[in-house]
């Protein structure tokens, strides 16, 4: 039998339910009431002319069933007394034994007219599980329940993407749909991918994780990636997957486009475009997508437009907002003394009609974790000094409330940008503390005190129930802004840049520099300490770290004079077959290192880089660097290195044709064998002008060679059977919401107990 999650409702939405399923059940409408109107009262039903028959509804799951109980004596038998209806039904989230029951009815007769009117959890698991219609009805409920958390779970491919599952499902009880999720969905279903933009808090990876739940509960494998390569390395024809890249271009300012890394996601986005059975998700803020279609036309030529969506605070009604917040205060973990501040006056009319209103601030405000002496001390304070100055509510908790040991976790997490494990992220610490704190076990003993603290604060703790791996990252996005806002001489911070060696922390240091957060002073300072570091490893076996650390070397003159030993180190020993993931940086550096003559055996080493082609997540565009890098090779041997790159681009167009086809929306109008030969020339000529911003010669045989790899039968079976929906249809204009009366929201806030 299905099982759900009655928890993940609050009171409203429960009562909602116990309208709907008494009402099917009982083949009669239940009548709902604005609550404190009529009290004692959430449903209401005619058994007769005159005969009233009442339900009272009770979300006490939290409670249990003394203090239910001790309630309906104390509080409510009065209220029904007064009522004296025909029939009373009470309907409650709280478990209840046969001998629980008994009690109930003994104390609620004569209007309980038999057990079978108090409904407990077990008996309204059963009644959806004979009433299906209902369940569907009520959404979260759906998406609680064991079934869809079972679809959700086994359908979530890798490691990652279970976690990525397990998050939002931590998450649900506190989803609002609104009009966002229906629009954005239709979206969804008509491109196939959508781009979910807006404000820093406004709700857009609420927004996804909402359409990645449904569609995971409705059969489609999860994958969550990090880089278009890790979707390209999972994608299956037969399987109906929806691919999920949250933050694409970055999760703070600092973030740039790596190269063709624009070009990636969008013909990914076009592949994706032309597969009924797949779907993508990603979401992006607003002004740094924007940034990203000035520095690149790419977004505009694949049309990736149409795919946006917009979160927008205005398309909200204060209804919304008023939902979003109560739903935030009645699962939040904070005690009621506390939050009941924000009932006293209506003060949450205040939050709801703030001009800084947005849901995150919404969960921060109700978060129990984070700076609870001045919540208990003076919560409506604390309140309304983070919605007036949003910005600053990490300024006064990292001053005054974290040691320089918790600080120092949350540099290195920011500086080191992405998701970082454990053992990483302790060794780091390590390192920043070794000068000042000398002793290793003291050193170990503050690590594990200073995780502790920050973790639900500042920190997400995350373990891998598959492989056990545990690993962190920022508790908000909005930690990072306010870190690299503060921070104003970054030479003094050099010391986390040496703890962390990784590439994550080498493309930070770019991105400051790009993002004029970093002077070039310091940014030389810290690239030098970087470079001494690692001649001091007198490094044997390079790595992915030191090739990046190479190429950010050899492009400026004097770290190229200074460091050539370190470089032709790297460029002579690092093995190509190791290091896919860093294969554009490898593509520049050998180009430079023979530049520079810094290559020992010029022709050799690049026939290893090219045999390792094959095992990279190459692309058509990226041919152009190959190419550059040939024009740096001299020699007998040059030939053969330009055969050997024309045979590879031969084999990589062969294996990826098809999708070549799908992302560049070929051959839509071929349904016959009739067709094969217009289909030919179509294809033809457009993988001839493809080839030709190679930088290499291919004939009309060689181009010939590579459409016949191409499966015509399986195009026509894909257009006959997958026709396209039309994409040019304009996207329907957003309706203005609109507003509801102020009562409505005091009807929702009419304080409840938990």
């Amino acid at each position: 039998m299905n099982t759900y999650a009655l928890s993940a409702l609050n009171d409203k939405e429960f009562e909602a339910l116990a309208a709907d399923l008494l009402g099917t059940v009982m083949g009669s409408r239940i009548e709902r009431f604005k609550v404190g109107k009529d009290k004692g009262v959430d449903g209401r039903w005619f058994i007769s002319k005159g005969d009233e028959g009442i339900v009272q509804c009770k979300h006490w799951s939290r409670s249990g069933f003394k203090a239910l109980l001790k309630y309906m004596i104390k509080t409510e038998k009065p209220k029904i007394e007064r009522l004296a209806p025909a029939r009373y039904i009470l309907f409650t989230s709280v478990e209840l034994s046969r001998i629980d029951k008994k009690a109930l009815f003994q104390q609620l007769s004569p209007y309980v007219v038999t057990e079978t009117d108090i409904y407990g959890s077990e008996d309204i698991h059963d009644l959806l599980a004979l009433n299906p219609t209902v369940e569907q009805r009520h959404y979260k409920l759906w998406l609680t329940s064991a079934s869809a958390l079972s679809h959700i779970f086994n359908n979530a491919i890798s490691g990652r993407s279970h976690f990525e599952a397990e998050n939002i499902r931590s998450r649900l009880s506190r989803f609002i749909k609104t009009d966002d999720f229906d629009r954005a969905l239709s979206l969804l279903s008509k491109r196939h991918a959508v781009i979910i933009t807006g404000a820093p808090g406004i709700g857009k990876t609420t927004l996804a994780e909402q359409l990645l739940i449904h569609l995971a509960a409705n059969g489609f494998d999860l994958v969550s990636i990090r880089e278009i390569s890790e979707a390209e390395s999972v994608y299956s024809n037969d399987a109906r997957q929806v691919f999920y890249f949250d933050d694409f271009l970055g999760r703070n300012m600092l973030e740039a486009l790596r190269p063709n890394f624009d070009s990636h996601v969008g013909r990914f986005i076009n592949r994706v475009r032309s597969d009924k059975a797949k779907r993508f998700v990603l979401t992006s803020r607003s002004n740094i997508l924007n940034q990203a279609k000035h520095l690149t036309d790419v977004f505009d030529l694949e049309k990736t437009e149409k795919n946006e969506y917009e979160v927008r605070l205005e398309d909200l009604t204060k209804l919304d907002k008023a939902r979003i917040l109560y739903s935030h205060v009645w699962h939040s973990d904070m005690p009621d003394e506390i939050l009941s501040e924000l009932f006293a006056e209506k003060r949450y009319k205040a939050i709801i009609n703030h001009r800084n209103f947005n849901p995150r601030l919404m969960s921060f405000i109700t978060d129990n974790d984070k700076d609870e002496v001045d919540k208990s001390e003076n919560y409506w304070g604390y309140v309304t000094k983070t919605l007036e100055n949003p910005q600053g509510i990490w300024s006064h908790f990292f001053t005054s409330q974290l040691s320089q040991q918790c600080r120092d976790m949350v540099y290195l997490v920011v500086i080191n940008r992405s998701v970082i494990t454990e053992t990483q992220l302790l060794a780091a610490f390590r390192l920043t503390r070794s000068d000042v704190d000398g002793n290793s076990g003291s050193i170990a003993h503050k690590a594990l005190v200073a995780l502790k603290i920050c973790v639900g604060s500042v920190l997400n703790r995350r373990l891998d129930a598959r492989t056990g791996n545990v690993t962190y990252e920022l508790y908000n996005p909005s930690i990072a802004d306010y870190v690299l806002w503060t921070i104003k001489d970054w030479a003094a911070y050099s010391l986390y840049f040496m703890a962390l060696r990784s590439r994550s922390m080498l493309q930070t240091l770019t991105h400051l520099l790009k993002a004029k957060f970093v002077s070039s002073e310091s940014y030389n300072l810290i690239l030098e300490g970087l470079a001494h570091a690692e001649l001091e490893r007198s490094i044997v076996d390079p790595d992915s770290y030191s090739a990046e650390l190479a190429g950010m070397l050899i492009t400026e003159e004097s770290f190229r004079q200074k460091y050539p030993e370190l470089i032709r180190v790297v460029v002579n020993g690092i093995d190509f077959a190791i290091c896919g993931d860093c294969y554009v940086d490898l593509i520049y550096l050998m180009t430079y290192a023979l530049m520079w003559k810094l290559v020992d055996e010029p022709e050799s080493r690049v026939m290893d880089l090219v045999g390792a082609l094959g095992n990279w997540p190459f692309g058509n565009g990226d041919m152009s660097m190959l190419a550059t890098l040939m024009s740096e090779v001299s020699g007998e041997g040059k030939n053969a290195i330009e055969q050997a790159i024309r045979r590879f681009a031969k084999e990589w167009w062969n294996d990826n044709i098809r999708d070549f086809v799908s992302e560049a929306d070929l051959l839509k109008n071929i349904y016959s064998e009739q067709q094969y030969p217009q289909a030919i020339r179509e294809l033809s000529e457009s993988i001839s002008e493809e080839l030709k911003g190679t930088g290499f010669e291919f004939t009309p045989e060689d181009v010939d060679e590579i459409c016949k790899s191409l499966d015509l039968d399986r195009i026509v079976e894909r257009n006959t059977e997958w026709p396209l929906d039309d994409d040019e249809t304009p996207r329907a204009p957003v309706s203005r919401p609109v507003d509801v009366d102020d009562q409505m929201i005091e009807d929702l806030f009419e304080k409840a107990d938990r």
